[in-house]
C-alpha cells in the first residue's frame, strides 16, 4: 500500500476502492498509510456521505437484519470514519482554506440531511475537525475550523468534535500513585484554548471549556483512586 501511495498510479479512482476494500487488513497504526482514500472523502462531500450512509441507518430507517456483505462494509466504513485525520480542505502544506471547508460542510450536510442522517452524519464530520491544525499563532482549532465550529445550527458537530478530541488522547498510562496530574494538565491546555475564543467564538469555546471540565472531574477522580490505594498499601 505504501509503495502504490508513492508512486501514485494515474487511475486514483482505483487506488481509493483498493485501499478502501483492505482497510480493515492495515492493522493498528497503520492506518494513515492509506492517504489518497483520506484524501477522496475529505474532498468529495458524495464520498464522505457514502461512508457515513454504510456505517449508520438512517434515523427513521426500518432495523431489517443485514446482510454480511452490509455489515461488513458498515465496519470498514465506520473504521474509516474513526480514524480519519484529515480535515477537509486541506492544502498541500497543511493548512486548512477556510472556503473550501465550508463549501464541503455544506454540501455534505445537504446530501447526508436527504438521506436522513443529518446528526450522526454532524458528529462524524465533527471527529474529524478535532484533527484540525494549529494556526502559526498557536491558535487551536486554527481559524478556518473555529469559524465552522461557532456556527448556532451546527451544535451536533460541535459534539462530535467535543468527543473526537477526546478520543485523541488514545491509551494512556500512569504510575500507581500519581493521581489526576496528567488530567489536570490536559485540562489546563483545553482551558486555554477556550479564553481564545471566548469573545470572537462563543460557542467554540463553551465546548472546549466542556472538555477542560471532563478532564478536571477526571483527575479529581483519579487523586481519589491514587488515595486509597496508598491508604491500601
Amino acid at each position: 500500500m505504501k509503495k502504490l501511495e508513492e508512486d501514485k498510479p494515474s487511475d486514483v479512482g482505483r487506488l481509493v476502492r483498493l485501499e478502501f476494500g483492505l482497510f480493515r487488513a492495515l492493522g493498528y497504526g497503520n492506518k494513515d498509510v492509506a492517504a489518497s482514500l483520506f484524501e477522496a472523502v475529505t474532498t468529495h462531500p458524495r464520498w464522505f456521505v457514502d461512508l457515513v450512509c454504510m456505517a449508520f441507518k438512517g434515523e427513521k430507517e426500518p432495523r431489517a437484519e443485514p446482510q454480511e456483505h452490509e455489515v461488513q462494509a458498515a465496519r470498514i466504513s465506520y473504521d474509516i470514519l474513526h480514524h480519519c485525520r484529515r480535515v477537509p480542505g486541506t492544502r498541500p502544506d497543511g493548512t486548512v482554506d477556510g472556503e473550501s471547508l465550508r463549501a464541503f460542510v455544506e454540501e455534505a450536510r445537504r446530501i447526508y440531511g436527504d438521506a436522513d442522517r443529518l446528526a450522526i452524519g454532524d458528529q462524524q464530520l465533527g471527529g474529524i475537525l478535532a484533527y484540525a491544525p494549529t494556526d502559526a499563532d498557536g491558535t487551536w482549532p486554527c481559524l478556518a475550523v473555529a469559524d465552522v465550529l461557532d456556527r448556532l445550527d451546527l451544535e451536533e458537530v460541535r459534539t462530535g468534535f467535543r468527543v473526537g478530541a477526546f478520543n485523541k488522547r488514545g491509551c494512556h498510562s500512569r504510575e500507581l500513585h500519581e493521581g489526576g496530574a496528567q488530567e489536570r494538565v490536559l485540562a489546563e491546555t483545553y482551558r486555554g484554548h477556550a479564553r481564545r475564543f471566548h469573545n470572537s467564538h462563543p460557542l467554540l469555546a463553551s465546548a472546549l471549556d466542556d472538555l477542560a471540565d471532563g478532564y478536571e472531574q477526571d483527575a479529581r477522580r483519579e487523586d481519589d483512586r491514587a488515595r486509597l490505594r496508598r491508604d491500601e498499601a
